[in-house]
């Protein structure tokens, strides 16, 4: 017996606010990933080991409270550990021989 599917679409209307907070969260997650995968190099070359995602974790909360990135305390907290779950889960994945290396700005 066959199971039957109903679609739903919605179309989205941000207001003015809804859509600049989406922009600053992606901007957000951009640099953090970028941020978090040059750190990732940096240790790797240094030590041959990859970083762990505790200690990027911990290193994330240190960068939010620096002057320079104290905007990134604006964003969704969940969001930003995800990215760095993402990163993990990518190098993950390449070195699992599941995909191919991944660049700089997702």
């Amino acid at each position: 017996m066959p199971i039957g599917r109903k679609v739903f679409r919605f179309r989205r209307r941000p207001t003015r606010a809804q859509e600049q907070a989406q922009l600053r969260m992606a901007g957000a997650r951009r640099f953090i990933w970028n941020w978090a995968l040059s750190r990732w190099k940096e240790t790797y070359a240094a030590t041959g080991k990859s970083i762990s995602l505790k200690v990027l974790s911990a290193e994330l909360t240190a960068l939010k409270s620096k002057p320079e990135t104290a905007w990134l305390s604006e964003c969704d907290s969940q969001a930003l550990q995800q990215v760095l779950a993402d990163l993990a889960r990518a190098f993950a994945n390449f070195f699992g021989r599941r995909a191919r290396y991944r660049p700089f700005g997702p």
